[in-house]
């Protein structure tokens, strides 16, 4: 294959100009006479001129005329790719042998080859025109072979041979003078080494065909592929095909080498990368040989629109590149410890070597024997054999490593069975509840720990979880958290033991079966009455304390109540009189204003304790479009604080929320006037800004409010929600009440809990609400 390659960049490097010859004086040529003094071969090239003819129109009678032939020192010219024609002559005297004589030309690729015996070259109107080529049909070849093979008439004389070369391809002329019987032996001996060739490939390519079909194994196909492939190509390079596929279809030579060529490349882009692995040892050199499968298949369609000289041209740098890439990649995995890459790296060793042998064969470069001849033969032969025997090896290897990973099946079997028997042993006797239910509910296997938790000492098959449950909405929570992300952990409802009807707290863990497992549900559950009971109680102890607070803050109140009407009294009563006194006036006015400040901040003061604590009779719980609650409460703000530029966000997957709108609405007031208070030349310059997102984390609205302002120092943020704290006691006006009223807000009333973040350039708070409030 890569031959056309080389010989294609030759390009005449073969054939040197001694000097410019006129055949119109032909016997004072300076050519040597090719006079065979026994029977064999004898190349003719190195007894030759030569003509470019650049037309490709020049007759017979033209080329007698011309004066631009040029002499040969090749004994196989070769003239590479070209559009023009090429004329050759050489004088024979044959009359020292007496036999019948040939010419051979051995590459069979040339579209027209014809000969012209001419005993004077002063009368060429009686020369003996033979024509031949691949674009004649088959029939009209007076020696049945695939080589181009002309008899030549019996001549007593001197005489001279005019040969005329055009084609398509590489103008190449190995051609040699040889009498009938060297001939005749030399053909019996190439039919037997071309019949064992064609039959043995055959036969590599059919029996890995038939184990692709035994084994489904991709490999045995691609390398099937490959093979019976490159016979085509083979057989259409050498004329073989043209012989016995298409004789008498000679147009079919035109398409069938580069179309073989092509399907070749893309056989062996498919069967490198499967053999080598290289999807897994090597993704870079695997996307290498799919470019270069895609431009094989490319130039495959190609040859129908395109010439064949540049088609052929990329096709065999394209096959360079391949050979080039395969050789290496076998050194790496050779070097890496791949047995099989040994043989494979063997493999292309010797088909590289077969086609330089042939190479410097056509160039001239090593003289034309049985050995060069049949070099590119004997390496693709080779490199067949051996990458049959390199994919044997790569089978041993694999079947080793099945049996390596068989047994550490059976290891790992055998280990998973005594860990099933230690978990079994574990389910039996542990203290947490364990089952499994179908897809009914009802029970299919639980542990003496779970019917112990429910009182039964066998399950009946006509209970079900969810009988168990004291509220059916609790159930249907559960079922919507396990369909919806797949399991729930420490889900606390009360139980109900079907036969002493007593009260149980569980705190249960369920997710789906994974595939494969019998079960649909399968669970976990832990006794946690106690614990319950313990935190019921101190969640009635902290409501009896704020309950307690709440009765101390109101009964302070209320008692204030009554002294500061009686000083209102008292006051009035002293300015009436004050207007009877004239000298001391404007002293008693002084007092009376002193007097009027002070209850004034008694009575607001007094309203700011009632107001800081939260009841819940004082807030209703409403359903509420979060992101247009949100979107309207901006809007008001704004129009009513225009200190300060308020954004919002709503990233959150829940569109309704059941809350306290009023309760959250004074949160975010209470939060936007802090930042105003404490950022009062931000909101005087317009620059003050607040952010508002929200967004969900499975039961929990997240809600976080943000601002460019001074912020709160780290050691100051427990101390933020004490009540009457406050670093502004002169101008605050909530007097430290204002966040501590957000922080029973949000945590006794709404049920939620205060976050602050770890870094934060401004004033960053995080308020977490569950979703569902009751």
């Amino acid at each position: 294959m890569l031959v056309l390659f080389f010989i294609s960049l030759s390009s005449q490097a073969n054939s040197s100009v001694a000097s410019h010859l006129n055949l119109q004086q032909a016997d004072k040529l300076q050519l040597s006479s090719l006079a065979p003094e026994h029977p064999g071969h004898f190349p003719v090239g190195g007894y030759s001129a030569f003509l470019e003819d650049e037309s490709g129109d020049m007759q017979l009678a033209d080329v007698l005329t011309a004066n631009t032939w040029q002499t040969s020192q090749s004994e196989n010219p070769n003239f590479g790719f070209s559009g023009s024609a090429f004329w050759l002559i050489a004088k024979i005297d044959t009359s020292k042998v007496p036999s019948r004589w040939f010419v051979r030309n051995h590459y069979s690729l040339i579209d027209h080859f014809d000969v012209y015996t001419c005993a004077s070259l002063q009368q060429p109107e009686n020369c003996l025109e033979q024509l031949s080529g691949d674009l004649l049909p088959f029939s009209q070849r007076m020696v049945n072979h695939p080589e181009l093979i002309i008899p030549l008439p019996a001549m007593n004389e001197p005489y001279w041979l005019l040969f005329r070369m055009a084609t398509e391809g590489t103008h190449q002329f190995p051609t040699d003078l040889v009498d009938e019987k060297s001939l005749y032996d030399d053909l019996l001996f190439n039919s037997w080494l071309r019949g064992g060739y064609i039959s043995m490939m055959l036969i590599m390519g059919l029996y890995n065909l038939f184990l692709f079909f035994s084994t489904r194994d991709r490999i045995y196909l691609y390398y099937s592929a490959f093979v019976l492939s490159f016979l085509l190509f083979h057989t259409s390079y050498s004329g073989d095909a043209f012989q016995y596929l298409w004789p008498d279809k000679p147009e079919i030579n035109q398409y069938a080498l580069p179309w073989l060529f092509s399907i070749t490349i893309c056989a062996i882009s498919l069967f490198i990368p499967r053999f080598l692995d290289l999807a897994n040892h090597s993704p870079i050199a695997h996307k290498l040989f799919r470019g270069f499968f895609a431009v094989a298949l490319i130039t495959l369609l190609a040859n129908l629109f395109l010439p064949y000289r540049p088609v052929v041209a990329v096709q065999n740098v394209l096959m360079l590149a391949i050979t080039l890439s395969a050789l290496l990649l076998g050194i790496r995995f050779w070097l890496k410890g791949v047995s099989s890459a040994r043989i494979f790296t063997l493999a292309w060793v010797f088909f590289i070597a077969g086609l330089s042998l042939a190479t410097a064969r056509s160039l001239g470069f090593v003289p034309t024997n049985l050995f060069t001849i049949y070099g590119y033969q004997a390496g693709s032969f080779a490199e067949i054999l051996l990458l049959s025997l390199a994919l044997g090896e790569r089978i041993t290897e694999l079947q080793r490593e099945k049996l390596q990973n068989r047994k550490a099946l059976l290891a790992s079997q055998e280990e998973s069975i005594h860990h099933l028997r230690n978990y079994e042993e574990l389910y039996q006797n542990s203290f947490t509840g364990q089952f499994q239910i179908d897809s009914q509910g009802h029970f299919i296997k639980s542990n003496p720990a779970w019917r112990a938790m429910i009182g039964q000492d066998k399950i009946s098959s006509e209970l079900t979880l969810k009988n168990l449950f004291d509220n059916p909405q609790d159930f249907i929570r559960l079922e919507h958290n396990v369909n919806q992300d797949g399991r729930t952990q420490g889900f606390i409802f009360a139980l109900i033991q079907p036969g002493s009807q007593q009260q149980l707290m569980i705190s249960l863990s369920i997710r789906k079966a994974f595939e494969g497992e019998n079960a649909h549900w399968i669970g976990a559950a832990q006794d946690v009455s106690e614990k319950y009971q313990k935190e019921e109680k101190l969640r009635q102890l902290q409501e009896e304390k704020n309950q307690s607070l709440r009765q101390l803050v109101m009964g302070v109140s209320h008692e204030m109540n009554t002294p500061l009407g009686n000083i209102r009294m008292a006051q009035s009563f002293l300015k009436d009189q004050s207007q009877l006194l004239p000298d001391g006036q404007q002293l008693c006015a002084d007092g009376l204003s002193h007097i009027d400040h002070a209850v004034e901040r008694l009575c607001e003061l007094n309203a700011l304790m009632k107001s800081s604590i939260a009841l819940d009779r004082e807030y209703q719980q409403e359903t509420i479009q979060i992101r247009q609650w949100l979107t309207n409460w901006t809007h008001q703000m704004e129009s009513d604080k225009n200190a300060i530029n308020i954004q919002q966000e709503v990233h959150s997957f829940a569109v309704e929320w059941h809350t306290y709108p009023d309760a959250l609405k004074s949160i975010l007031e209470q939060l936007i006037s802090n930042s105003i208070s404490h950022n009062e030349d931000k909101a005087e310059s317009g620059e003050l800004s607040a952010n508002i997102s929200i967004n969900d984390d499975k039961d929990y609205l997240i809600l976080r409010y943000r601002d460019n302002g001074s912020g709160v120092a780290t050691e100051e943020r427990d101390k933020v929600f004490l009540p009457f704290y406050t670093t502004q006691r002169q101008q605050a006006s909530s007097k430290g009440l204002g966040l501590y009223q957000t922080y029973n807000l949000v945590t006794e009333l709404m049920q939620g809990c205060i976050q602050w973040p770890a870094h934060s350039d401004g004033f960053e708070i995080e308020l977490r609400f569950p979703q569902s409030q009751t």
